[in-house]
C-alpha cells in the first residue's frame, strides 16, 4: 500500500484491530457448567469469572490499542515518503515473446489512459482522468466495503446523499464501476481482460496497474512477472503462459497476512554481510499478532530496504567491523577495503545477494557508497525496488500451487 494511505485509511486500522479481537473472543462458559451445586458457591464462582472475564478483556484492549498505535505509524511512514513513491513510478514496457510492444493502455470507453507503473500491493488498477458518465461506486456499496475491511468508509454517514467511495492507495483517487479493458500499444491487440472495477482521477496522468493479491487482476492472470529497471522502463508479462521462468532461482513461499490481505509476504531466513550471519533475534522479521511487523515487496517503494530497526542496527554493527572505515551505512570514498555483498535467505533456499555493483548501492557527490537500506519505525521489513531492479521477479498465484499462497521466485 505505493503506494500511499489516505488519512481514511487510518481510520480503518481500529477496525480492523476491534474484528480481529472480536473474533478471537472466546464466549464464557455458562455459570452452571462450571460452578458446584452448592447454592453458596455461586456468590463466590460469579467473582472469579468476572475478574477473569474482565483479565481477558483488558489484555485484548491493550493489544487493540498497540494496533491503533501502531496503524499511525504505518500512515506516518506512508504519508512522509509519498512524493519519493510518485518520483519512482515509470513508464511500463509490457514483455511478450515475439514482440516488443511499447507501453499498456486502459481503456474506460472514451478515454485511454497509458499504464507508466504497477503496484503489487493495491487491489484496484488506478487510470487517468474519469470517463464522462461513469458510475462512481457509492462510499456504502460492498465493493467499498472490501477496500475498509468490511467496513463503511468512517466518513460516510457524514456527507450529504451517497458519497463516492475514496480509493485508499492513492491521494484523489474515487472508485468507480465500469468496464475497463487493458490492450498493447500500438498494434492495440487486447490483453483478454476485463476489470469491473477501476480507480480513477481527475489530476491523474496514466494509469497504474493493481496486481494485490487479492484484485481483480492478479486473481485472474493467476501468475505474472516483472523486471525493473533503473530508468528503463520497467517490463511485465501477465498470465501462467507468458509469466517468464527464472533460470537458476529457487521459490519462496508466500505468507499471508489478514490485515493486509493485498500484499506478497515472504520469510527472510536470515541476512549475511559477506559470509557473517547477522544474529537476528528469533521471530524479529515475523508477522507479528494483530498483523504487525513481517516482510512483503513492493514496486514502489525506492529504495533497497526499509529494515526492521532491530536489525538495522545489527546490520549497521556489522558494517562497522574493524577495517571498514564506515559512517553508518555508507563507506567513504577513501575507504581501503572492498564493499560487502549483503545477503538475504529465504524460506525454501531462495537467496538475493545485494551486491556492490548493483543498484543498491549508491554514490554520493563526496564520493561514499552508501547502501541503500533504512530503518523501518514501524517494525516492517519492506523490499523495495532498488533491492529488485535487474531481477526477473515472477510470482505464482494459481489454483494447485505446492505453497499455499503462492510463491515468488527471482
Amino acid at each position: 500500500m505505493t503506494t500511499t494511505f489516505c488519512r481514511s485509511r487510518v481510520c480503518l486500522l481500529p477496525l480492523v484491530a476491534v474484528l480481529a479481537v472480536a473474533a478471537s473472543l472466546e464466549p464464557l462458559t455458562p455459570l452452571s457448567k462450571v460452578m458446584a451445586i452448592d447454592v453458596s458457591a455461586v456468590a463466590k464462582g460469579a467473582s472469579v469469572l468476572d475478574e477473569a472475564a474482565h483479565s481477558s478483556v483488558d489484555k485484548k484492549l491493550k493489544h487493540v490499542k498497540e494496533g491503533i498505535e501502531h496503524g499511525m505509524e504505518v500512515f506516518r511512514f506512508w504519508d512522509d515518503h509519498k512524493d519519493d513513491i510518485k518520483k519512482q513510478l515509470q513508464l511500463l514496457t509490457p514483455g511478450a515473446q515475439g514482440s516488443s510492444p511499447s507501453g499498456y493502455v486502459v481503456d474506460t470507453g472514451n478515454l485511454k489512459s497509458l499504464v507508466y507503473g504497477i503496484d503489487i500491493n493495491s487491489p484496484v488498477t488506478r487510470t487517468g482522468p474519469c470517463e464522462l458518465g461513469a458510475r462512481a461506486v457509492s462510499c456504502s456499496a460492498p465493493a467499498c466495503r472490501q477496500l475498509y475491511g468490511g467496513q463503511p468508509w468512517p466518513n460516510c454517514a457524514h456527507g450529504p446523499g451517497e458519497l463516492p467511495c475514496p480509493y485508499p492507495y492513492a491521494d484523489h483517487h474515487s472508485l468507480y464501476q465500469g468496464k475497463a479493458t487493458l490492450f498493447t500499444r500500438p498494434t492495440a491487440m487486447p490483453v483478454p481482460l476485463s476489470l469491473p472495477l477501476y480507480a480513477c482521477s481527475p489530476s491523474a496522468a496514466g494509469a497504474v496497474l493493481g496486481l494485490g493479491r487479492l484484485g481483480t487482476l492478479a486473481r485472474t492472470v493467476g501468475a505474472f512477472s516483472y523486471e525493473l529497471s533503473d530508468g528503463q522502463g520497467d517490463a511485465i508479462w501477465l498470465g501462467a503462459q507468458r509469466a517468464r521462468r527464472v533460470q537458476g532461482g529457487k521459490p519462496t513461499p508466500l505468507i499471508s497476512n489478514p490485515l493486509f490481505p493485498n500484499r506478497y509476504y515472504v520469510q527472510i531466513a536470515s541476512i549475511l554481510v559477506g559470509n557473517q550471519p547477522l544474529q537476528i533475534p528469533r521471530g524479529a522479521l515475523d508477522i507479528q499478532q494483530y498483523g504487525r511487523g513481517g516482510v512483503y515487496l513492493s514496486t514502489t517503494m525506492p529504495v533497497g530496504m526499509y529494515l526492521n530497526g532491530e536489525v538495522y542496527d545489527l546490520l549497521k554493527a556489522a558494517l562497522q567491523a574493524p577495517g571498514a572505515t564506515a559512517n553508518g551505512l555508507c563507506y567513504s570514498a577513501d575507504a581501503k577495503v572492498p564493499l560487502p555483498t549483503i545477503t538475504l535467505e529465504f524460506a525454501g533456499d531462495a537467496v538475493m545477494a545485494l551486491r556492490p555493483g548493483s543498484s543498491v548501492w549508491k554514490t554520493r557527490a563526496d564520493g561514499a557508497r552508501c547502501l541503500s537500506v533504512l530503518p523501518s519505525s514501524t517494525g516492517e521489513t519492506i523490499l523495495g525496488t532498488r533491492a529488485q531492479m535487474g531481477r526477473l521477479m515472477t510470482y505464482e498465484l494459481a489454483t494447485g500451487n505446492a505453497f499455499g499462497f503462492g510463491t515468488v521466485t527471482f
